[in-house]
């Protein structure tokens, strides 16, 4: 690659699962610089030697012993250059002996064992008409590790490629030239570079026949299915090719777009305030008119504030080297920041321009010249909230089409996610959902108020009250499904604790809102619901602490906080915890609407709580996802491995995952499954049968066993060699 890079680029590029696994450029430059830093001194100290020398000469004449130190002096100091020359030398030693190591652990240990698991898997279901049903996720599993092992080409082989290149080699030819060295010594930089470049064209060699290999696999069984997506493997070169630098660090057309749509929308917004201030003074709970729109323009409001907090999670989570795009199953070299924010922007304009509207109608100059005879303040919502929904909707590739597709991909597989095996990425998409219980029911409001929009004020305002029961059905619907969602879990892990603790939380926060919604009947339930408040308050505040932040970890340098944190300022860290306990507890009065009628201004309230709960969420997203990460970076993964739907027993058969014997989704598979194991249980009549059951059973553990063991093997041998490379790096500057 013939693309320089800076070091602040390389960076960019350095993926957090690998990084203790780059080449270390850091202290090969800081021997380098030592090197040289230490050649200027020699010299200066050279130069006074010269002086002194030619103003004592009659002096240094008489006396040889002072000279014969001189000379000395003079030889130790070339021993020290050399002596760093060789430290140096030694780090690269150790660099290429780490990234070679890595190398063979990562595609000899990991990748080729798990195509060799996908081909053999293949090839028995060949063979097997019953278990046909698994042929395409066995694909998909092909397709996934061709991903990663391009992945692994151009974000682990291609950027170790550039660091040596373009700054190590770099930095020596400066330092070098300026240096007089020993030809020797030349000659073994020579060599070095040799080594390097030999693993690199071995490396590049053997990843490019691997990913043939695995293109013509892919041909080869794809066909069998019919499977129309034949450009699947190109996409993936495209997609998972290193960004153009010249364009990954400059600013794009949609930067600009993005900075003079920020730029407009401040305007608009100060206009806002100015007009309202002087001219209209509207009260959102004392006039009737503007109180019936603000639950429209709040939730449109508290969505463009969630999409501004999205962005900075993701803008926070790249920073501090978290991989959120293999947690959420994105593309790599995918970077949504500036897209979400231009989103944000965007809406950000319409709602202020509306808002902009609605107060010139309503103030003396739109009442003077009948701007409001249609009802256009009315309207407004309306209109702002039909652009939102078409540009969600919009079936075209524009208008961030990735980023609305990864949504509904997610909130798909979300729906789904209590019949299938579930993912992380589920739980978090729910969990913000239960924070969007208030905004939900003000969306439920706008639907309702223009279905009625036809009959007069006060019959849509009785219509659309707060009374009603699809309140609670809101409040309960996110809550409940994560119950389910966690029943699931239970299901896939095969244990109940501590999931069913995390059950409960759930359930008290339905009881809540049930007591809330019942309040309003009859005075007796606001005491229940206030004691209820009070517990589910805390129980969701040390969930939050203690198992999505990791907090209390017992035996911890760093107590009430974990050991391991990207987040480097401790004070920011233990200030999320008075934060969460204290919002947690206000979030239990946006899930009980019913309880906040009661108090003077309930509107402005909500507005207050729902802003509360966006911060709330954006700190549990920051805490939560870093804290996710780390089950990744254990197995240096840059993404999460399926299960393959057969196990491999010792006896060279094979036997069906048991997480895979039931695909409820889809009725024929399902039908299929139950008369197979109707056949099996039919077998187990037969003593014999039942003993050779039970052996494969027990076999089918045993390979469990021993997957878990290989996996932790993986992990205890990187880290046996991260410890002696420190332990080496540190002898190196000692």
């Amino acid at each position: 690659m013939d693309i320089v890079f800076d070091i602040n680029k390389i960076e960019s590029l350095i993926l957090p699962e690998w990084e203790e696994y780059y080449i270390n450029y850091k202290s090969l430059i800081k021997i380098l610089s030592n090197l040289k830093t230490n050649k200027q001194n020699f010299e200066k100290i050279d130069d006074e030697n010269n002086i002194n020398n030619y103003s004592l000469k009659e002096l240094l004449l008489e006396n040889n012993e002072q000279n014969e130190e001189e000379n000395k002096k003079m030889e130790k100091n070339d021993i020290k250059i050399n002596e760093f020359f060789e430290k140096y030398i030694t780090q690269l030693n150790l660099e290429l002996n780490k990234i070679s190591f890595f190398d063979n652990l990562l595609q000899n240990q990991r990748h080729k064992k798990r195509y060799d698991e996908i081909i053999e898997q293949l090839k028995y279901i060949e063979n097997n008409e019953t278990i046909k049903i698994f042929k395409k996720q066995l694909i998909k599993s092909l397709i996934n590790l061709y991903r990663d092992i391009s992945n692994y080409d151009n974000y682990y082989i291609n950027v170790n490629m550039n660091i040596m290149n373009n700054i190590i080699y770099s930095e020596e030819n400066k330092i070098f030239d300026e240096i007089e060295l020993n030809k020797d010594y030349y000659q073994i930089l020579k060599q070095k570079k040799e080594e390097f470049s030999s693993f690199f064209s071995k490396a590049k060699e053997f990843n490019t026949k691997f990913l043939s290999e695995i293109s013509e696999q892919y041909t080869y069984f794809s066909d069998q299915e019919n499977i129309n997506d034949s450009n699947i493997i190109e996409d993936i070169l495209n997609n998972n090719n290193l960004p153009n630098l010249e364009k990954l660090h400059q600013a794009s057309l949609k930067l600009k777009i993005f900075r003079f749509s920020f730029i407009i929308m401040i305007i608009l917004l100060i206009l806002c305030i100015l007009i309202h201030y002087f001219y209209v003074n509207l009260d959102i709970d004392q006039d009737p008119e503007f109180r019936s729109v603000i639950p429209m323009y709040r939730t449109y409001g508290i969505i463009c504030l969630y999409l501004w907090f999205i962005g900075l999670n993701i803008k926070t989570w790249e920073n501090i080297k978290v991989n959120y795009k293999a947690l959420f199953n994105f593309k790599i070299n995918s970077n949504s920041t500036t897209d979400i924010w231009l989103c944000a922007s965007f809406f950000c304009n319409i709602l202020f321009l509306s808002f902009l509207i609605y107060f010139i109608i309503r103030s003396p100059i739109g009442i003077k010249f009948g701007l409001n005879l249609y009802n256009i303040g009315e309207i407004l919502p309306g209109i702002i909230w039909l652009v939102l929904l078409l540009y969600f909707f919009c079936p075209f590739k524009i208008l961030n089409y990735k980023g609305r597709n990864n949504v509904m991909k997610l909130f798909s597989e979300c729906i789904a996610s209590i019949l299938i095996p579930i993912e992380f990425k589920h739980i978090w998409f729910m969990d913000q959902l239960t924070s969007l219980i208030g905004p939900m029911r003000d969306i439920e409001y706008t639907f309702c108020y223009y279905s009625y929009y036809v009959n007069p004020f006060q019959i849509r305002q009785q219509y659309c009250s707060n009374n009603r029961i699809v309140y609670l059905i809101i409040a309960i619907f996110p809550n409940l499904f994560r119950c389910l969602q966690v029943a699931r879990q239970i299901i896939d892990n095969e244990k109940v604790f501590p999931y069913i603790f995390n059950i409960g939380k759930y359930t008290f926060n339905i009881i809540v809102a049930t007591f809330s919604f019942l309040s309003q009947f009859n005075p007796i339930f606001y005491y229940f619901w206030l004691a209820n408040a009070f517990i589910s308050g805390c129980y969701s505040s040390f969930w939050d602490l203690k198992m999505d932040f990791g907090y209390f970890e017992s035996g911890s340098v760093n107590w009430p906080l974990r050991n391991k944190n990207k987040f480097k300022n401790k004070f920011l860290c233990l200030l999320t915890i008075p934060i969460d306990i204290i919002l947690r507890f206000l979030w239990m009065l946006s899930i009980s609407p019913e309880i906040m009628s009661q108090y003077i201004l309930p509107e402005f309230l909500a507005l207050v709580l729902y802003t509360l709960e966006m911060i709330r969420r954006a700190i549990w997203n920051f805490i939560r996802v870093e804290f996710e990460h780390y089950e990744l970076e254990k197995m240096y993964q840059i993404s999460f491995y399926e299960e393959l739907p057969l196990i491999k027993l010792s006896n060279g058969k094979f036997m069906t995952n048991e997480h895979n014997l039931l695909n409820i989704l889809d009725i024929d598979k399902r039908d299929r499954m139950i008369l197979e194991l109707r056949e099996l249980f039919n077998s187990l009549d037969k003593e014999k049968n039942k003993k050779e059951f039970s052996e494969e059973k027990e076999t089918s553990l045993a390979h469990l066993i021993e997957k878990k063991k290989y996996e932790k093997n993986i992990k205890i041998i990187l880290d046996d060699y991260l410890d002696k490379y420190r332990k080496d790096c540190a002898n190196n500057f000692m």
